[in-house]
């Protein structure tokens, strides 16, 4: 037995009701399912949970923000003290993340839409410097965008093999699947 009955949507249905779900009811006299569109309101969103980045400990500032907090005064006992300068590095972590590190896709798609344009425009004219310099400094912006991209999605990775682990779950199964892929010798050619 196969379930064939579908209900559609377009991205306007989506966006409106973000938690719009389909209940299948129960087949009566026709192989078919009648089905109900529960369209719920979306949950209001809280306030994000803070994950520490440790691609973060590699930015330049990162010493001097931590340095900049742990050397301000607080009056309390010891435990006050830490539990407010950890909040107060938190803060400042998270306006590090907003300016830096958010949205790392769109911002490396963006860095590589700005380094394929100034290829373009040095293979039109390869003696001007300024095309060349403007080549060069894409491709760093380009280069090290990757990296913090690479780094958020490895940390995540690692995440969520943590909260999943072995159990026999889909992820534990795709990650077997990728690994023997990985590790599988295909082919040899010789002379």
């Amino acid at each position: 037995m196969k379930k064939l009955d579908w209900v559609f949507g377009n991205l306007a249905l989506r966006i409106s009701w973000v938690a719009v779900r389909a209940v299948f009811l129960p087949r009566q006299a026709s192989d078919h399912c009648a089905m109900v569109l529960r369209m719920e309101p979306a949950c209001p969103r809280g306030k994000p949970v803070f994950k520490f980045l440790n691609q973060w400990t590699e930015h330049d500032d990162f010493q001097d923000i931590v340095l900049k907090v742990w050397q301000t005064h607080i009056v309390g006992n010891p435990m006050f003290q830490l539990t407010t300068k950890l909040s107060i590095l938190k803060h400042h972590l998270r306006v590090k993340h907003k300016n830096c590190t958010s949205h790392i896709s769109h911002k490396v798609f963006k860095a590589q839409k700005a380094w394929n344009e100034a290829q373009l425009h040095l293979d039109e004219d390869p003696q001007n410097a300024g095309f060349r310099d403007r080549e060069r400094q894409t491709t760093k912006l380009y280069m090290k965008l990757c990296k913090e991209e690479e780094a958020f999605f490895k940390q995540g990775s690692r995440v969520k093999w943590l909260k999943l682990g072995d159990h026999n779950t889909k992820f534990f199964h795709c990650s077997l699947v990728h690994r023997n892929a990985r590790g599988t010798i295909s082919s040899l050619k010789d002379e």
